[in-house]
């Protein structure tokens, strides 16, 4: 006699993410994808800061400015 109550039966051909193969993928693609994240957020606050510093001559009129309206 055949079981046909298809909750005690096991799919035996369906992947599931957590066993070995699909884990190791899905660890893989968070891996590069935290690594391109990282790779554009230092890019970007490398070109903030490059934008942002200021020159020593900059400094210097700022010093004057401050010393002027000091007096």
């Amino acid at each position: 006699m055949e079981n046909k109550d298809k909750s005690t039966q096991s799919d035996t051909n369906h992947k599931m993410l957590f066993n070995s193969d699909g884990f190791e993928l899905f660890i893989k693609i968070l891996s590069g994808l935290g690594k391109f994240v990282w790779f554009i957020f230092k890019g970007i606050l490398y070109i903030l800061l490059f934008f942002l510093e200021t020159t020593p001559a900059e400094e210097e009129e700022e010093r004057r400015r401050r010393r002027k309206n000091k007096k």
